[in-house]
């Protein structure tokens, strides 16, 4: 479980070393096996091993990201929700395989799949899935017309009360 918590999804393989590297015996248990039978198990691509848990076993950094880009994009290719799920420093580059996350998308009751677009077939909070900081900087980029200069975004995030350093953290982000 810690290690699906750690990106939403994990492998067997993965549960296995991590298995192996604690405690030798267990290496001679079928992990493949025992999974299953833990709650809320799913599989997302069985013969690559990738698997998960469920989106109502609490908190899944995975599912948090995408609903944050959902909302700013709620129609996005799967090439580019992938990117952008390895983006946030939390994610230290983490994404899954596209097909894994074609699963996770269809086992999800808010996204669909349309070809290779990730649809939001219900309406986002963003007031909840968004900070106030990225809220701020997703209106203003809006009122701006989805595109603008750094400066221009940069100024009118900070009249609307976000702070410099700030703006620079997220903008990295």
């Amino acid at each position: 479980r810690r290690l699906v918590d750690r990106w939403g999804v994990t492998t067997v393989a993965e549960v296995e070393a991590e298995m192996a590297s604690r405690s030798p015996e267990v290496s001679s248990i079928d992990i493949g096996t025992v999974l299953p039978a833990l709650p809320g198990f799913s599989w997302l691509d069985q013969d690559g091993g990738w698997f998960w848990f469920g989106a109502d076993t609490g908190s899944n950094r995975l599912l948090n990201t995408m609903r944050k880009i959902m909302c700013v994009a709620p129609r996005i290719r799967l090439s580019e929700l992938r990117a952008g799920l390895g983006r946030p420093y939390r994610m230290q580059g983490f994404a899954p395989p596209q097909r894994v996350l074609a699963a996770l998308v269809l086992a999800h009751d808010s996204y669909t799949l349309e070809g290779q677009v990730v649809v939001a077939v219900k309406s986002m909070n963003c007031t909840t899935d968004l900070s106030a900081v990225e809220e701020t900087m997703v209106s203003n980029l809006r009122s701006l017309g989805g595109v603008a200069r750094r400066e221009d975004l940069e100024e009118r995030c900070i009249a609307a009360g976000v702070n410099k350093s700030t703006f620079y953290v997220y903008i990295g982000y």
